[in-house]
């Protein structure tokens, strides 16, 4: 999808935070509950019009949970005892008092709405992927930009930079040659000045990767009054190689499986004796909805191979074959993955 253009009015809006988020849902569970009495009906009003945050939070939550009425009747029972259990690991820290399915549907379509979805975030993008899409891009000057899943990126080009802000996911790029405008992509940890052609940038939110698939590219922090003592502020990183820019510090260059690590781009994971979790929060990236396991009763399970990322409900299906596990899936939206007993 491609957003053109941008207006200062997108650049203010903000995110509904996750606790609006929370409230949404539980007003979405209070209201569909069946109890419901005239004073919570005029609470909700009042909290409904306080702030935009919270009827965009509701309105889109409201509308995810309509999808969930498709699930057939056999599966509300045991999809109720699972989200329960699920959320069970919340409840302590969340202090919610109210485990029954309503609730737990709503608190599903919340997680997905307040970090998967795409329509609270990142107006002022100019390109954005959906979980699970993949899009490649020409871009003006004649660079290829391919962008992953669930990523939103700006393009800032004029007569002296060529600038790309990746505000959320992943990108590679191969640059066009103009010794005149710089090329960087820019993340809020850190910019990768390409000083060749083909590189990839990795978004988590916290730290930014760069890999280098050909030539060499100038990583550097993008706030140096945070960088511990002994980290440097910029790195060059050569082809074949990976560095990480974290909030105090610049890892790398390490020497990194540049066509493993790259092979997203059609549409595949490669894996070597990774640990399943790691691979399953993988797997996650690409695969709308909740993607639940504990990570630590899984621990020990270790995963080789190639997967589908085009098609996880087949790459599940090939880890539970050769996997001591169980993947249960209770509609589109909510997959919980189990080490068997």
């Amino acid at each position: 999808m491609k957003r053109s253009g941008s207006n200062p009015a997108s650049r203010m809006t903000s995110a509904p935070s996750r606790e609006t988020i929370e409230q949404a849902a539980q007003w979405h569970s209070t209201l569909h509950s069946g109890e419901v009495t005239e004073q919570e009906r005029s609470d909700f009003e009042r909290w409904h019009d306080a702030h935009p945050d919270h009827q965009s939070a509701y309105q889109q939550l409201d509308a995810l949970w309509s999808r969930f009425d498709l699930m057939t009747p056999d599966l509300r029972e045991p999809a109720g005892s699972v989200l329960n259990k699920v959320l069970s690991e919340e409840k302590s820290r969340n202090r919610l008092r109210t485990p029954n399915l309503v609730l737990g549907f709503s608190l599903v379509a919340a997680y997905f709405i307040g970090l998967q979805s795409g329509m609270f975030t990142h107006l002022s993008a100019d390109y954005v992927t959906a979980v699970g899409e993949r899009q490649t891009i020409s871009l003006s000057d004649g660079s290829q930009l391919v962008l992953n899943t669930n990523s939103a990126v700006e393009v800032q080009f004029d007569a002296e930079t060529r600038r790309l802000v990746l505000q959320k996911g992943e990108l590679w790029v191969d640059v066009s040659k103009d010794p005149n405008r710089p090329f960087v992509v820019e993340t809020d940890t850190g910019t990768a000045r390409a000083l060749g052609t083909q590189y990839s940038v990795r978004e988590t939110g916290d730290a930014m990767a760069v890999l280098v698939t050909e030539s060499q590219v100038e990583v550097c922090h993008g706030q140096p009054e945070r960088l511990d003592a002994l980290s440097p502020f910029c790195v060059t990183t050569q082809q074949g190689q990976l560095t990480t820019v974290q909030k105090d510090r610049v890892d790398g260059p390490k020497a990194a499986e540049t066509l493993g690590l790259t092979a997203w781009k059609q549409g595949r994971l490669v894996v070597d004796n990774w640990p399943l979790e790691k691979v399953l929060a993988e797997v996650a990236r690409y695969r709308p909805g909740v993607l639940h396991y504990n990570a630590g009763a899984l621990s020990g399970l270790q995963v080789s191979g190639v997967f589908s990322l085009d098609d996880t409900d087949q790459a599940l299906a090939l880890l539970s074959e050769n996997l001591p596990i169980q993947v249960d899936r209770y509609t589109r939206y909510l997959t919980v993955i189990r080490k068997n007993k």
